[in-house]
């Protein structure tokens, strides 16, 4: 896991362009702060092209690993974030490759590889990865990012210049240009909570290298440019998600087996492994699984939990951490809530943008708080939700696409069924539905918030698409995944640790998007297949809780109680917002007093934007 920049720049000399990856390098150099490095290629046309990595050991964490990585024989050079996991199983089809002889990590597999194979390495690569691969020979860059965006990489190019870097910061300080706010994004993070979707930043100019891509740059060429295309596709892209064409719907067997297989291979590490257990079938599985494969003794939990009785998931933590006789560190949030929204801002400056949840504050203080005991990798259950039909709005969606097939007795039976359980009632959130309902949105009645220089917002469609598959690959690639990604890698990257995604392994990917609606939703449960097959590994109280929270966090409650004056401080004064155009203060802080007043319609989100974006402005630097 590290940080990585290149730039390809016209007219500079080498020692210039060294200083200025030095710069850069001190930028993310949280990302990776056990070694740097520096690779400065001259290129034709008075080009030269320079590598930059910031290295955080995780596999062989001696000098051999260390980055850019250069092959023996010169040709090669590579600057890699990532992990790919399967790197034993593909250092063994490489046999005896002379590449393999200097390091023992995956660094050396991933170069032997793209040597071999070339571009046909990507699909056989199991993991996260952001990496650029020099061809010296040849004259060619290849870019290439794992199949869920799990890693990140940005871009720019100005003509004159192309900058990349593992964050927008990185990118941004490598610009001549000052930077410009993207108002499309803003307006919609305001309105929607949504970011980083269609591959946009808060900035303009500063785009997202897309997941699942690769680009061969051309450095001989006249202007080398970046045009990323795919080296894989969801099955929804394959076959419009229907069943059949890209493979049958997995059995139970099969689901478990890949799943224990998955976090088998993310449990390869040469430093101590943690566990963000929350209490939820998603951590649970995984702590299932890892005593599956015999190796309870490898890992710690960590957990974040609150005295407050609506919000707390101590007794289910316990629980399950109790089951599997784990060792579990709790970190209790509301022992002194104020540091969190006191890091709000100091968060947003690592994230590249405003918070959308306090949650990501105490994420981030939880991944701090695991640092501090020695643990550097951690794994998480993201990624669950958006591909098994985890959010309660699903079950909308699929009564929807029922609907629309002429399914209507079974529709009425599923509504009954699930009132008279309770399940109705607790599937359905109005203040949480209402971002969904993109018409009632457009009418003015979220825009009000919006400043002058954001009247021109188009805002991404979150209703129901063509059907639930489109619906939830969506979610997996627009509306949800991908901003939850990024706040996971700065989060982690912010205390130089490293977060595992055992279920964005892509053969759970592939399977995960085979399997009907009625496998995901059945007899109301959301994630029920998933369920009945880990279901002999978890207590039955874990399996088949009705609502899984987030973290334990009130921040709806303390929004009203112990942040009050805060909010109506930070509301009641100067604001960079209104004074940039990007917020009408008057009508935030009139929405503020619609929440404590618990008036229908004003939401905490909505607020808690308007106060993050706010906070982020003053605590970003910018060029």
């Amino acid at each position: 896991m590290c940080g990585i920049v290149a730039v390809i720049s016209q007219g500079a000399d080498s020692d210039a362009l060294k200083a200025r990856l030095a710069m850069l390098a001190d930028v993310q150099i949280h990302r990776g702060p056990d070694g740097q490095g520096v690779h400065v290629e001259a290129l034709t046309g008075g080009r030269l092209l320079g590598l930059g990595v910031q290295r955080l050991s995780i596999l062989d964490r001696t000098p051999a690993a260390s980055q850019p990585m250069v092959s023996a024989d010169g040709r090669y050079v590579l600057a890699y974030n990532g992990e790919v996991y399967n790197y034993r199983e593909l250092a063994a089809a490489l046999g005896d490759d002379p590449i393999l002889t200097r390091s023992s990590g995956d660094t050396a597999v991933v170069m032997a590889a793209l040597a071999r194979w070339g571009t046909d390495a990507l699909p056989r690569f199991n993991g996260m990865w952001a990496l650029a691969f020099l061809d010296r020979e040849r004259r060619t860059m290849l870019v290439s990012r794992d199949r869920a965006g799990v890693k990140p990489l940005y871009y720019a190019d100005n003509g004159a210049e192309i900058m990349m870097g593992s964050e927008i910061k990185t990118v941004l300080a490598a610009r001549p240009a000052k930077a410009v706010f993207n108002g499309q994004a803003i307006g919609r993070f305001l309105i929607q909570s949504i970011a980083d979707a269609d591959g946009e930043t808060f900035f303009d100019g500063v785009h997202v290298f897309p997941p699942a891509s690769v680009a061969v740059v051309d450095l001989a060429a006249g202007h080398p440019s970046i045009a990323p295309r795919r080296y894989w596709h969801h099955p929804f892209e394959i076959d419009g998600g229907e069943t059949g064409t890209a493979g049958d719907p997995p059995t139970v067997t099969q689901l478990r087996d890949t799943f224990i297989s998955a976090v088998d291979l993310h449990m390869r590490s040469d430093v101590d492994v943690g566990v963000l257990v929350s209490g939820g079938i998603d951590s649970s599985a995984i702590l299932a699984a890892v005593r599956e494969l015999g190796k309870l003794d490898k890992v710690r939990g960590i957990a974040v939990v609150s005295n407050d009785a609506a919000t707390s998931e101590e007794q289910y933590i316990d629980l399950v951490v109790n089951h599997f006789g784990v060792a579990c560190e709790k970190l209790r949030i509301d022992d002194n809530p104020q540091i969190l929204f006191d890091d709000i801002g100091e968060a947003g400056r690592f994230l590249d943008q405003p918070l959308f949840s306090l949650a990501q504050a105490a994420h981030r203080r939880a991944i701090g708080h695991a640092r501090g005991l020695g643990l550097t990798v951690l794994l998480s259950g993201q990624g669950a939700d958006e591909q098994l039909a985890g959010y309660r709005k699903f079950r909308f969606f699929q009564a929807r696409e029922m609907l629309r097939k002429g399914q209507v007795p079974q529709v009425a039976f599923n509504l009954t069924r699930d009132l008279l359980t309770g399940q109705l009632a607790d599937a359905f959130n109005w203040n949480e539905a209402k971002r969904y309902v993109t018409p009632w949105i457009r009418s003015g009645a979220g825009r009000r918030l919006l400043g002058p220089a954001l009247a021109d917002v188009n805002l991404i469609h979150t209703g129901f698409a063509g059907s639930f598959a489109e619906r939830e690959y969506r979610d997996m690639t627009k509306t949800s995944l991908p901003m939850l990604l990024q706040s996971e890698d700065r989060m982690s990257m912010s205390h130089s640790s490293e977060l595992r995604v055992p279920f964005l392994d892509y053969r759970l990917m592939e399977m995960f998007a085979r399997m009907p609606a009625t496998d995901k939703l059945k007899g109301g449960w959301t994630k029920s297949a998933f369920r009945r097959a880990i279901e002999p590994y978890l207590p039955a109280p874990i399996v088949w809780r009705k609502r899984k929270g987030g973290y334990a966090i009130p921040e709806d409650n303390w929004a009203r109680t112990l942040f009050r004056y805060q909010y109506g401080a930070l509301f009641a004064g100067p604001m960079l917002a209104e004074s940039q155009g990007l917020i009408d203060q008057q009508a935030a802080r009139e929405k503020y007093g619609a929440f404590l007043e618990g008036r229908r319609g004003a939401t905490y989100k909505e607020v808690f934007a308007c106060a993050s974006l706010e906070l982020w402005l003053r605590r970003m630097d910018l060029p």
